[in-house]
């Protein structure tokens, strides 16, 4: 998506071995805009969601990274995260402060059950075993750990955003810095204490940018790129 309108959106795919690049989807020429589109891969799966007529609604989309196999796999719905072969994503999305409500879709049999616990989301992330949220007022975050266990809060402070996770890490944005609670461990992590960003993570990987200088004059002036392997945390 092309911010600040995120109207005009294109989702490609890029085939590491051969190199070859395929357009997957594209917004209507009819309805171009959907407020963030973001995508979600896995076994060379690609989901989505966008609205795509006048009436706002938001449907789930799936298709192959060949290009084969699109379809609709969720009406009135957003925000898919898909660990296959398991999409999670936001059933029947309200407004911005408004209870969510939370479901999973078996891709191989369509199955589809409710998430009990997770309410009132703004962030949401997924693992294919966990499911780790912000609150609606962005003031908390919680880990549920198994789907049928109770949620547990991991840490409270301001403007919590853009969550993340794998199976050692849960990762998150503030307006402190970057954080991570560490599930082995059981203790968050400051990262770095930039404003506005935050840890991206995948199941074996963390990366996220902090500033090395304490006495820099201009905090994102100079700030390195730190990646590590997960497998190597104590």
């Amino acid at each position: 998506s092309l911010e600040p309108t995120f109207a005009d959106w294109i989702i490609y795919s890029y085939n590491r071995q051969n190199g070859q690049i395929r357009t997957l989807a594209a917004a209507p020429a009819s309805h171009p805009t959907t407020p963030l589109v973001t995508v979600s891969i896995s076994r060379g799966v690609v989901v989505w969601s966008a609205v795509e007529a006048v009436d706002g609604v938001f449907h789930v989309y799936s298709v192959d990274a060949d290009g084969a196999n699109m379809r609709v796999i969720a009406t009135n719905a957003k925000g898919p995260q898909l660990v296959w072969p398991w999409v999670v994503y936001d059933l029947k999305p309200a407004a911005a402060g408004s209870a969510a409500t939370l479901a999973r879709q078996d891709m191989e049999t369509g199955q589809v059950q409710e998430i009990a616990g997770p309410t009132d989301i703004s962030y949401f992330a997924y693992d294919g075993q966990s499911l780790a949220w912000i609150s609606g007022d962005t003031n908390a975050i919680y880990l549920q750990s198994p789907f049928n266990s109770d949620p547990v809060q991991l840490y409270s402070g301001h403007y919590l955003q853009f969550v993340s996770i794998n199976r050692r890490l849960v990762g998150w944005g503030q307006d402190t810095g970057a954080l991570v609670y560490d599930r082995k461990l059981r203790k968050v992590i400051q990262l770095s204490n930039l404003y506005d960003f935050y840890p991206v993570m995948s199941d074996q990987a963390l990366d996220f940018l902090f500033q090395p200088n304490p006495n820099a004059s201009n905090r994102y002036d100079g700030t390195i790129w730190e990646g590590l392997d997960v497998a190597d945390l104590p």
